[in-house]
């Protein structure tokens, strides 16, 4: 199915870029991977408010927003915990916070100019789509905030607890475990914030789950040997 090739596609070629970026840190800094986590926190409403959905076969529901930039967000937190540490992990974190509320005030002010617009004032533009502007958005933004704090902590958490009491898990899966575990929760958290309640709220976590599994399988090779084959060689590793 070409829509799942494109995704596909566009999820090794976002991973790949970031490791690229990660990997040039020793010479260039971190700032052009952080530049490209913030954008990519920034892209992510854009696309959510386009409410972008493709409704593959057996009502499996595919988000190029939350589906790829989600996966590739965590990919770049993990990457710069293993290698820098956590003082560096923790401003990541706190950057991804900052963005997404600054998005969600930005957002915030522009419901404000659409719903309180005068008589004699045209308001025109996406953002007076009532279909996809509109406090269910709001909610979702709001959910997808709580969503990102939770699945960065536990992605930290997991990688840290495998890595010091599961030893026998092989190091190349233990980043992608971690990633995969981190999108559960990500899924689980956001969907509860964003639909319980309503009629999309039973049939959004399964198929969300399964599109956020297949996206971190398909990265668990790709960053279990950046970490474990070329991270360690970095003159900057921790």
């Amino acid at each position: 199915m070409p829509s799942v090739l494109i995704f596909i596609s566009q999820l090794i070629f976002l991973s790949l870029l970031a490791i690229g970026l990660h990997y040039a840190s020793p010479r260039i800094g971190l700032a052009p991977l952080l530049f490209m986590l913030a954008g990519i926190i920034g892209l992510l409403n854009v696309i959510e408010l386009n409410a972008l959905v493709i409704i593959l076969p057996n009502n499996i529901v595919l988000r190029p927003g939350g589906h790829i930039f989600i996966p590739v967000a965590l990919l770049i937190l993990l990457m710069i915990y293993v290698v820098q540490g956590t003082r560096p992990a923790q401003v990541a974190v706190l950057g991804v916070m900052g963005v997404n509320s600054l998005v969600f005030v930005t957002l915030l002010f522009l419901s404000l100019y659409v719903q309180f617009a005068g008589s004699d004032t045209q308001v025109s533009g996406l953002f007076t789509n009532e279909a996809a502007f509109n406090q269910q958005f709001i909610r979702g933004m709001v959910a997808s905030l709580i969503a990102y704090i939770a699945d960065m902590l536990i992605l930290i958490v997991v990688f840290q607890g495998i890595t010091n009491y599961l030893k026998w898990i092989p190091k190349l899966l233990v980043a992608g475990i971690a990633l995969i575990v981190a999108l559960w929760i990500d899924s689980i958290v956001y969907n509860i914030g964003a639909f319980v309640g309503t009629s999309n709220f039973n049939l959004s976590i399964p198929s969300d789950i399964l599109v956020k599994t297949g996206a971190g399988l398909i990265l668990t090779p790709i960053i279990g040997w950046y970490i474990t084959r070329i991270a360690p060689h970095l003159p900057n590793f921790a």
